[in-house]
């Protein structure tokens, strides 16, 4: 994930859901992705850029999370 985001802009933080995470993350499935840019000009480049792109054979679907819930939510994970 960070070889290919990478390019879009500086990353803070990827956090992939895994099993011990479901509990804390009821509306994420597994392998889920975060990944937080250090603004809004990488994340949006990574959203044009990878939207319609496939990754193993699977579509890639991206979304944005809003910040507030990140933070009390994926960032306490982290």
């Amino acid at each position: 994930m960070k070889e290919g985001c990478t390019p879009h802009g500086t990353i803070e933080h990827i956090f992939i859901v895994r099993p011990e995470h479901k509990a804390a993350l009821p509306s994420c499935n597994m392998a889920d992705v975060f990944i937080a840019y250090s603004d809004t000009t990488g994340s949006g480049t990574c959203i044009g850029r990878m939207t319609g792109r496939k990754y193993d054979g699977r579509l890639i679907t991206i979304e944005s999370y809003d910040e507030a819930t990140f933070g009390s939510t994926v960032k306490a994970l982290l």
